[in-house]
């Protein structure tokens, strides 16, 4: 039998190549590291909630392995959270930090040839 457009049974393209000229195509993998990201910006929403938002940076647009490391500390302690491969979405939502206290963010970037 004929294979259907695109070359999977069912049809369609596969979800990570894209079709140019007739070929499939892996998607773009930056060359080199990521660029340093700017200071997060960073929003309460309520008394538990928190928004923590970035710019992406300049040269990792559109890298498709391009991923964020985001570190929460509290002030006055030691301790860090640092959450690893959130994903490629440049915010993240924190439930749970306590009313009253401060918190310090910090966010890098990686791909497959190191962090920002």
């Amino acid at each position: 039998l004929p294979r259907p457009p695109g070359g999977r049974p069912g049809g369609g393209l596969h979800p990570l190549t894209s079709h140019f000229g007739g070929r499939p195509r892996s998607p773009y993998r930056a060359a080199s590291e990521p660029a340093k990201c700017a200071a997060p910006h960073v929003r309460p929403h309520n008394a538990w909630c928190t928004f923590v938002e970035w710019a992406p940076p300049a040269n990792g647009v559109e890298d498709a392995f391009l991923s964020y490391e985001l570190n929460c500390r509290e002030e006055g302690s030691a301790h860090a959270m640092l959450l690893t491969d959130i994903g490629a979405e440049p915010m993240m939502q924190f439930n749970g930090l306590e009313p009253g206290r401060t918190y310090f963010f910090q966010v890098r970037a990686s791909n497959f040839e190191g962090f920002g």
